[in-house]
């Protein structure tokens, strides 16, 4: 019965069919109908006809919202594609072999007195059921078996010979038609060899169809009845005993699949089964393989379809162990879905931080700390002057905190030596602490990452990392820190928190009636200003830039002893760009650019060069962001690597609007420090 793996989760071979058709009655019979089957999601009505059962199912797993798909068990052994009429699985033809026409029988004779007369034959048995041997003539052999026929032709050469040595085998086994018909993939008349049993024949046909019986396979000869396959038998238990051997002219009939039910969850093999006769909940579980270890033995649930009724769940409490008497049956359509246990372990305690066998540990009642935090457990770098019991409520889950000395507990502290509940995690803390870094990158001859000691100064990392190269631009030189950014971001959170509490505040009183509207506007107006100031802050919510530290360079050497020669914090990262070349020109102008850096120029020469200030522009209050991220008030004095920011003049055409201009100017400046720094950057 070789071929593939039988698994009811394996894949659709290129010799099933998959996708057939499988028309049917909702919860109806399934032998009659064509295997459909009532599903529990698929809407309270009759699935559509075009689904197969396979589909069915995965449309309720997906609308149930589970994953995977399930396969209709046993069908992937006919996956693998009919090799032809030679099957190495079949034994050689035996002693109770029944010969018939075609057969080719191989005759050795040796050992007799005249040497002329050992001799070789290959005779076929021809149609009237005889073979003809020279010297010997013709000798019926039709319908006996291998061991008779092997008597009469020795019978009939000791007529001529008292002394000789024969030995008779089947050189070739005849071949013979069998029909396969019914829920099959590739219906019709086959020749198999004589030595074919059902199973042979049924993979001749591909076998049977997603809509086909595995359990139901009957084999007809001349009409009659003679043998009914059930392939689950040898598919779960190995038993070849209801395979027989066909004969020419047998005929395979595969009728519709009967009832089916579907079993998911923590089972060896889930999938989808064909049911025979009654089935109780412990024999489709059998089916699956059983329940895996993480199966939850006490509850199950089965969803289900009743004809012309709505959809249930039935909870399952007993019944799921065949020991258990009580045995709730499974339907046609049924899908059984097994519960998995709680993954989470309930009967521990946990010791986490410094300690060599961190994990869980098995709690009991009784259980004391001391058994927990033995000396042994216990790592060089342990903070032994504090220890601390994160303890869980089992009713609340509320979690509070219990602090203990584990150098007194060590010391036989009794106090110290506190009873454990159920979930407590014990931290014993770590005195190690690792080493304080800043990252250098740019212009300087060694970059990279480097660690600190306590108070060393931004002028001593620059040295370890080799110096500025001949491209730095010292100028430009700054700092990101973190603990600045961390404080600008909330002072910023505040600061949005605030105002928009404010504008939240004006919007309830102008619905209200509370405040007047300003002269000649109307509500959808002053809507319109608190989306727009709304908005202006949801831009400010993550500014760019935070963290940044204003720094003034000219060079190592004058760095050291000036105020700008910062103590490091760890995570600082230090910057040294590239000698910029331009002046860049920002703001309400008309062309907006980078120009050639030229010590003759002033600001005013450079706006010129973008082409002038735009009607709104404020030349009168233009300013430079120089490379380092300083402001300068004055744009007579511009050097390589500032920029010149041109303000816009905002004048509300509706009503006075102070936040949106004052959010304005702050998200201008962001932007226009954002451009700058990638200018320098490049």
């Amino acid at each position: 019965m070789g071929g593939a793996t039988v698994d009811g989760a394996s894949a659709v071979g290129p010799a099933s069919n998959a996708g057939e058709t499988v028309a049917g009655g909702l919860g109806g019979d399934g032998a009659q109908s064509g295997g459909a089957v009532a599903l529990p999601g698929t809407g309270g009505g009759q699935p559509p006809a075009h689904l197969s059962i396979e589909e069915s199912f995965a449309r309720f797993l997906v609308l149930e919202g589970q994953s995977g798909a399930l396969k209709q068990f046993g069908y992937a052994f006919f996956d693998s594609p009919f090799s032809g009429l030679t099957t190495a699985s079949d034994a050689a033809p035996g002693p109770d072999y029944v010969l018939g026409p075609d057969d080719t029988l191989s005759l050795q004779i040796w050992n007799v007195p005249d040497a002329t007369l050992n001799r070789s034959f290959l005779v076929t048995i021809e149609r009237d059921g005889s073979v003809y041997l020279p010297q010997i003539g013709s000798i019926a052999l039709s319908g006996l078996t291998m061991s008779n026929a092997q008597k009469v032709i020795e019978g009939r050469i000791r007529r001529l010979l008292k002394r000789f040595d024969m030995h008779m085998s089947v050189a070739r086994i005849r071949t013979m038609k069998v029909f396969v018909v019914g829920e099959v993939v590739r219906p019709g008349a086959f020749e198999v060899s004589s030595l074919a049993t059902a199973s042979y024949g049924l993979h001749a046909a591909c076998g049977p169809s997603r809509s086909g019986s595995l359990r139901k396979i009957r084999v007809l000869r001349e009409g009659k009845l003679v043998a009914q396959l059930d392939f689950y038998r040898f598919f779960l238990n190995g038993d070849r005993t209801q395979d027989i051997k066909l004969k020419a002219g047998d005929t395979l009939l595969v009728p519709p699949i009967g009832a089916v039910a579907a079993i998911g969850g923590p089972v060896r093999r889930p999938g989808i089964y064909e049911l025979i006769g009654t089935t109780p909940l412990s024999s489709l579980i059998e089916l699956g393989g059983g329940l895996q270890p993480t199966a939850d033995r006490r509850r199950a649930q089965i969803f289900r379809v009743e004809p012309g009724r709505e959809r249930a769940i039935v909870d399952v409490s007993r019944g799921i162990s065949r020991s258990e008497t009580a045995q709730p049956l499974v339907q046609d359509g049924d899908y059984v879905r097994i519960n998995a246990i709680w993954t989470k372990f309930e009967n521990t305690v946990s010791l986490i931080g410094a300690v060599r066998n961190p994990g869980a540990y098995a709690f009991r009642p009784g259980l004391r700390l001391s058994e927990l935090v033995r000396r042994e457990q216990l790592t060089p770098d342990s903070y032994m002057a504090r220890g601390e019991i994160l303890r869980t409520d089992p009713t609340t889950y509320r979690t509070s905190l219990i602090v203990f000395s584990p150098s007194r507990l060590l010391g036989g502290d009794r106090v110290a030596d506190i009873r454990l509940q159920r979930l407590d995690r014990v931290v014993i803390a770590s005195q190690a602490r690792g080493p304080e870094t800043v990252m250098v990158r740019g212009e300087v001859q060694r970059p990279g990452q480097y660690p600190t000691r306590a108070g060393e100064r931004l002028s001593s990392v620059l040295e370890r990392a080799g110096g500025l190269t001949e491209r730095a631009f010292a100028r430009g030189a700054f700092l990101v820190r973190p603990s600045v950014k961390a404080q600008q971001q909330a002072e910023m959170q505040l600061f949005i928190q605030q105002q928009r509490q404010q504008i939240l505040s004006s919007a309830v009183a102008y619905s209200a009636g509370a405040a007047e509207l300003d002269e000649g506007a109307s509500p959808a107006q002053e809507n319109a200003v608190l989306q727009a100031r709304l908005a202006a802050l949801n831009g400010l919510a993550n500014p760019p830039n935070l963290g940044r530290v204003v720094l003034h360079i000219e060079s190592v050497a004058t760095l050291k002893r000036s105020t700008d020669d910062l103590v490091l914090e760890d995570g600082d990262e230090i910057l040294i760009p590239l000698r910029p070349q331009t002046v860049s020109v920002l703001g309400a102008v008309r062309h907006p650019s980078a120009f050639a850096a030229t010590r003759a120029m002033s600001g005013k020469d450079y706006i010129n060069l973008a082409g002038g200030a735009t009607e709104h522009g404020k030349i009168g209050e233009a300013y430079v962001i120089q490379p380092n991220g300083s402001i300068g008030l004055s744009i007579d004095d511009i050097s390589a690597g500032d920029t010149i920011v041109v303000p816009e003049r905002i004048e509300p055409e509706t009503r006075t609007l102070p936040l949106i201009t004052a959010v304005a100017a702050i998200m201008a400046s962001l932007a226009t420090t954002t451009l700058v720094i990638y200018v320098i950057a490049r």
